[in-house]
């Protein structure tokens, strides 16, 4: 099976964007979050508010670490972000030679105040823990089943914002972590995706992109979701290989309220060479054409889902 990947170039030391930035900290609406957790329940994870320049959409980087002595389980994670959200992404963070961590709560813009990117600098991101385009989503995983974090466990948080008033607005998010006990654990997660980034979108054009993945082991799969943008129509997710061949197991065809995909009574199971097809549909009714890529104007093809390999 193919390593769960992402390493990414991002971009960029908060001085370079934010102090272009002017806002009235007082003009931050008030804003409730999430309740804090009990030490014995859970982590909580918060991104501070940030300021969205007026017609602008912003995309923030942020190291958290947990200070976990010892290794924890994740049975749920629910995030609630301020309105105006594209995505709130939670990935493991590890180092390199060539990629140093980023200092804990530095807040890294992955643009420049022109839309482009910003490569003063670089951070390393590994699986992908925990993905909503939902101000409001919990990922709740049958019991038994939970995502272990290692000890002194370090995270990316990814907050990604759009914002076309003729104003300032604010990004914020809170993330849950709700612990799990070792000895109820049945069943350790790993973390996949399917994903594609060659593609072009023609203008003026409908055009499905098919991608799949076939599994070399006996690949058992609890719960998937999609990940795409706004010119996608539609987001289909197909069994390939074995005798349910061609089965629609999940079907999506609104992005920024993705279809999750849970298989809570018995998972969703593929034996050697059998795997998944995505059939992603997006209608590109503009004038140039679109690519894969970072913000609201490009598009993603992504499937995340969570596995174990007996």
């Amino acid at each position: 099976m193919k390593t769960i990947l992402f390493t990414l170039v991002i971009l960029a030391t908060i001085s370079s964007c934010v102090k272009d930035i002017k806002y009235d900290p007082g003009a931050i609406p008030e804003w409730a979050g999430l309740p804090t957790l009990s030490a014995d329940s859970g982590i909580q994870l918060h991104i501070e508010p940030f300021p969205i320049p007026a017609n602008f959409e912003r995309e923030i980087f942020l190291r958290k670490d947990l200070n976990n002595g010892e290794e924890i389980y994740v049975n749920k994670i629910r995030s609630l972000c301020r309105p105006g959200t594209h995505h709130f992404v939670l990935s493991a963070l590890f180092a390199t030679d060539n990629f140093p961590l980023p200092e804990p709560d530095l807040m890294i813009d992955q643009n420049n105040m022109d839309g482009t990117f910003n490569l003063l600098s670089q951070v390393n991101r590994d699986f992908i823990l925990f993905e909503s385009q939902n101000a409001d989503y919990a990922l709740s995983l049958p019991a038994g089943y939970a995502i272990r974090m290692p000890a002194n466990m370090k995270l990316l948080t990814n907050s990604h914002y759009f914002n076309k008033t003729d104003k300032v607005r604010f990004g914020e998010v809170y993330c849950n972590l709700y612990t799990f006990p070792k000895n109820q654990v049945q069943q350790v997660l790993e973390n996949g995706v399917l994903g594609n980034k060659d593609f072009t979108l023609p203008p003026n054009a409908t055009t499905t992109i098919v991608t799949q993945e076939l599994f070399d082991k006996t690949t058992q799969i609890i719960l998937m979701t999609p990940h795409y943008h706004r010119r996608g129509q539609s987001f289909t997710v197909q069994i390939v290989g074995g005798p349910n061949n061609g089965q629609t197991i999940l079907e999506s065809f609104d992005y920024q309220h993705a279809t999750v995909g849970y298989f809570t009574s018995s998972p969703l199971i593929l034996q050697p060479g059998e795997g998944l097809k995505t059939i992603v549909t997006y209608k590109n009714e503009g004038g140039s054409p679109v690519k894969y890529g970072f913000t609201s104007e490009d598009e993603m093809n992504y499937l995340f889902y969570y596995y174990f390999q007996p």
